[in-house]
C-alpha cells in the first residue's frame, strides 16, 4: 500500500471533516442567536445582542458556546479513523488500475511508455492526486462531498441532542434543495417534520447518498411547523426507510461513522493482508 498515495487522500478527507463539523458547530449557535433563546421580545435588536454579549463574556450560555463537547471529541475521532480506512481503500484501488496499465503497456494495447505516463496522470487526477491547486475530482471528490456533508450533519445532531439545547428543539424537518437534481426518492421525504426523537431520524437522517444535498431543520414549539410533525409506527418507518439507500441507512451523529455500510463492503473486497496492513498502520 502505496503511503504516499493513502497520506494525500487522508490529508483531504481529515482536513474535510475538521471543518465541516466547525461549520456545523456554528451553524447551531448561530440558529440559537437567531432565535434569541435567551432575550426578551420587547428588547431591541441592540439591546438584545448586547446582552447576549456581556451573557458570553462572563459566562458562556450552553447555546452560544462553540467549545467542543465529549460527544464531538469522540465523533470526529471516529471519522477521522473511518477516513484513513477509506483513504487506505483509495490508495489500494488507484494502485490496482495502475498496475492493469502497466499491464496493458506490456500486452501493446497502450503503444508507449509516453501514452503510459499520461494515462497514469490522468488517473492520479480522479483520485485527487497530485493536483497543486486544481480541485479534486473523481473518486476523491465524491469522498470528500461525503465527509464534509456527512460532519456538518452529524455536528448539528450532536449540538441539537446536547442536554443543555436539546428541550428547545423538539422537531426536525426534513428538506431537500427542491430543484432538478433532487432525487426522487428524497423529494418524497421534503417537508416531513418528526419529533427529534423519533426513531425513524436513525435511518432517513441526511446525507442519505453520495453528493446527497439534504439537510434538516430544527423546529421549536413555537413554530408553526409544529403542527404538521408525525409520529412514525414500525409500518411507516419501513416505507420511509425504502427512501434511503442501503449504504445510508445510518445516523452520523448516533453512530459516529461517515462511511457506512459501503466502507465495510469494500473493506471486505480488499485482500486480508491489505486490510490488515491498514489496521496496523491506524494503531500506529
Amino acid at each position: 500500500m502505496n503511503r504516499y498515495f493513502l497520506n494525500t487522500i487522508y490529508s483531504s478527507l481529515s482536513k474535510g471533516i475538521d471543518s465541516g463539523y466547525r461549520h456545523g458547530i456554528s451553524s447551531i449557535v448561530k440558529l440559537n442567536l437567531e432565535k434569541n433563546f435567551t432575550t426578551e421580545h420587547t428588547e431591541n435588536t441592540e439591546q438584545k445582542n448586547f446582552r447576549v454579549r456581556a451573557n458570553f463574556a462572563n459566562k458562556p450560555d450552553p447555546l452560544y458556546s462553540i467549545e467542543w463537547t465529549k460527544v464531538d471529541q469522540l465523533a470526529v475521532k471516529r471519522f477521522l479513523m473511518e477516513a484513513f480506512m477509506v483513504a487506505g481503500v483509495g490508495s489500494y484501488s488507484l494502485q490496482e488500475e495502475l498496475k492493469k496499465l502497466g499491464v496493458e503497456v506490456m500486452d501493446g494495447t497502450i503503444p508507449d511508455f509516453d501514452t503510459f505516463e499520461w494515462e497514469v496522470r490522468k488517473k492520479m487526477l480522479e483520485y485527487g492526486i497530485g493536483l497543486g491547486t486544481q480541485p479534486p475530482t473523481g473518486w476523491l471528490e465524491t469522498n470528500l462531498n461525503t465527509a464534509v456533508t456527512t460532519s456538518v450533519h452529524a455536528a448539528r445532531w450532536n449540538r441539537l441532542n446536547d442536554s443543555d439545547v436539546s428541550q428547545v428543539y423538539p422537531g426536525l424537518q426534513y428538506r431537500t434543495q427542491r430543484d432538478a437534481a433532487v432525487r426522487e426518492e428524497h423529494r418524497a421525504l421534503d417537508g416531513k417534520v418528526f419529533y427529534k426523537d423519533d426513531p425513524v431520524w436513525n435511518v432517513i437522517y441526511p446525507p442519505n447518498g453520495w453528493n446527497c444535498r439534504c439537510y434538516v431543520v430544527p423546529i421549536t414549539m413555537a413554530d408553526e411547523l409544529m403542527s404538521a410533525v408525525e409520529r412514525t409506527t414500525t409500518d411507516s418507518r419501513k416505507i420511509y426507510d425504502a427512501e434511503v439507500a442501503p449504504d445510508f441507512r445510518h445516523n452520523a451523529g448516533e453512530d459516529k461513522s461517515v462511511w457506512g455500510r459501503w466502507l465495510k463492503m469494500q473493506l471486505k473486497g480488499m485482500p486480508e493482508g491489505e486490510v490488515n496492513k491498514l489496521k496496523e498502520m491506524l494503531r500506529k
